[in-house]
């Protein structure tokens, strides 16, 4: 469990580092189709995000439980709550590129790994580790 820590930690600092989501552009390409921009994530974000939805556990209702969890001040969501949120975001990126993205430009995926953190030693761990 301590190495989730710490690839979390470590993209909590790469966040507060300032990072920004790069971006491939559209392109035309040899059949003279274009293509759509899409993200270039950096490995140190997504193993932190991959890592803290492992601490917390994926919510599987995350689609029933997501329209009562973002009304929760994001500063103030529970360990229930941030498995939820850890769960929308990485799936999203499934069905829209740059889903991920919006969260780093935003802020917000900063804010929720900063209250992991807070709430680092209320949390059961979702691993079965000790």
């Amino acid at each position: 469990m301590d190495d989730q820590w710490e690839q979390v930690q470590r993209g909590r600092e790469l966040l507060i580092g300032g990072h920004q989501v790069q971006w491939t552009p559209s392109r035309m390409t040899s059949s003279g189709a274009w293509t759509m921009p899409y993200p270039e994530y950096d490995d140190v974000l997504m193993k932190a995000l991959w890592a803290a939805q492992d601490i917390v556990g994926a919510d599987y209702d995350y689609l029933d439980s997501y329209e009562r969890v973002r009304a929760v001040p994001l500063g103030s969501v529970s360990g229930a709550e941030l498995s939820t949120w850890f769960t929308y975001i990485l799936r999203g990126e499934r069905f829209s590129d740059g889903h991920i993205a919006h969260y780093v430009e935003s802020g917000e995926l900063l804010i929720l790994l900063e209250r992991l953190f807070v709430l680092r030693d209320s949390l059961p761990t979702a691993t079965g580790e000790e």
